[in-house]
């Protein structure tokens, strides 16, 4: 808040409850009829248009990495994260990642392309970086793949809210079922609709 202007991130519009998607798109609506304010609202695309719609805005989308992009945000975070790195060990670790999940998925560079997913895979992968890194990811596909970006995300989840373990662990283990096949009928889905 600063002299009468209020900017409010709201993030995962898409993961509120179906109930409340109406009541929130209406304060949305009344928080900005003040030309002062913004608000910020982060959702997955198959709302864009709702959103664009009832708020009569338009909206901006993630830029996905490219190959190019990507390799470099691995070595990166890589870099930032180790204390004695070996760079043309990390840079072609990096190469050999990014080469392999693409070979996975034939070369759609949008499926790893969300800075959040190629986020999920440097970290999935930082203490794995040695002499060795080609085989270690030499049978990878792309149920292992969202396995571990999942189990990634739930040890951030359970570290940033403890008390709720128990309860986050016990709904995983049913949602990663789920998500699994989803998640391979989604890709596998689109390159057989692209052929």
């Amino acid at each position: 808040y600063s002299k009468g202007e209020v900017k409010i991130l709201f993030d995962a519009f898409d993961e509120i409850s179906p109930i409340c998607k109406e009541n929130t798109t209406q304060l949305f609506k009344n928080f900005s009829k003040n030309d002062k304010n913004q608000i910020f609202i982060t959702t997955r695309t198959h709302l864009e248009e709702d959103l664009e719609r009832e708020l009569k805005v338009l909206s901006h989308k993630i830029k996905i990495l490219d190959n190019d992009e990507q390799i470099p945000f691995l070595i990166e975070f890589w870099k930032d994260e180790s204390e004695n790195f070996d760079i043309i060990l990390i840079e072609s670790s990096a190469k050999m990642l990014v080469d392999k999940i693409n070979s996975i998925i034939l070369s759609n560079p949008s499926v790893i392309g969300l800075p959040l997913i190629v986020q999920g895979l440097a970290k999935v992968y930082k203490n794995k970086i040695d002499k060795n890194f080609e085989r270690k990811i030499r049978n990878l596909n792309i149920c292992e793949i969202y396995e571990k970006i999942f189990a990634i995300n739930f040890e951030i989840l359970t570290l940033k809210y403890p008390e709720n373990t128990a309860d986050y662990l016990q709904k995983t283990i049913g949602i990663m079922k789920v998500h699994e096949f989803l998640a391979i009928a989604y890709y596998f889905g689109k390159i057989f609709a692209s052929k």
